[in-house]
């Protein structure tokens, strides 16, 4: 009888054993909505599925992303998460989305969960903001001149108080340069650095932006000068570089020392094989 029972348990324990080992463990995603307007009035929404595992955020991708608009949540599209787990819907230009109550954009993103990865969903509330930029000389000041608003109710409120960030555009990412706060009338006047480097002809790309702003988003608007500092990248024709026809000095003593030390020991290997030869001749002469 007590064989009996121990062979159950034992049975139980196997089979719980292996259903836990075929068992998946359910994912619980994020999934995070972000609102972008480009220099050329253009919209994006980005929205970027991942999951954490070992404190690190995993991307999920080729999964299905629904788009919503406004409170009835009335479709855009679906798009697909690419390897880095973002799906990506550029509007329309001509695109009018419906405001809600309080004159803001409500914008949903909804993933409905697929295998063992739950549903998730997130949303964000945006106004449509207007921002205009100029670049003049003022009294021999590079000034950097800038204008926000939005259309409320056919008239325009402007942003004041509101802080924005001045940047240039290196290779790879966006360099601060300076920043500033909207007065009472939407406007703003910020000298630029005369120290910046530009390229062979001094051109240089300023960006002005709003990162991640609880209202607006991220709004940029961006303008080209001949304000940057004249540059020449350009190495000359006697610089020795791993780069250039001529290796650096250095680095052709170093090859000769390490290739004549390696010839050098087969020879002297190649030397005392014919003296131990030789040595084994006149040993059997004798």
């Amino acid at each position: 009888m007590k064989l009996h029972q121990y062979s159950i348990l034992l049975l139980v324990s196997v089979f719980t054993f292996i259903s836990k080992g075929y068992t998946q463990e359910t994912i619980s995603p994020s999934l995070q909505l972000q609102y972008f307007k480009n220099s050329d009035e253009q919209r994006l929404l980005k929205a970027t599925l991942s999951y954490t595992l070992n404190r690190k955020d995993i991307p999920l991708s080729d999964r299905k992303i629904t788009f919503f608009i406004g409170s009835k949540k009335d479709t855009l599209a679906k798009v697909s998460t690419n390897d880095k787990g973002i799906a990506s819907l550029l509007l329309s230009t001509d695109y009018k989305p419906l405001l809600e109550k309080d004159g803001t954009w409500l914008f949903t993103s909804d993933f409905e969960g697929k295998d063992s990865i739950d549903a998730v969903s997130t949303e964000i509330s945006v106004k449509d903001l207007k921002l205009e930029m100029s670049l003049d000389l003022v009294d021999s000041v590079k000034t950097v001149t800038l204008k926000a608003y939005t259309i409320e109710n056919g008239k325009s409120t402007p942003a004041s108080g509101e802080p924005i960030n001045i940047f240039v555009t290196r290779m790879f990412s966006l360099l601060p340069v300076t920043d500033g706060t909207f007065g009472d009338d939407g406007t703003l006047s910020l000298e630029f650095p005369s120290d910046i480097p530009g390229d062979k002809d001094g051109n240089i790309t300023i960006v002005a932006k709003f990162e991640e702003h609880a209202t607006y988003g991220n709004v940029e608007k961006r303008g080209m000068n001949n304000w940057g500092v004249i540059s020449n990248y350009k190495a000359p024709t006697t610089h020795r570089a791993l780069w250039t026809k001529g290796a650096p000095t250095w680095m052709i003593i170093a090859l000769t020392i390490m290739l004549a030390g390696v010839w050098g020991h087969y020879m002297y290997a190649i030397i005392c094989l014919i003296r131990i030869k030789k040595s084994g001749d006149n040993e059997e002469e004798s």
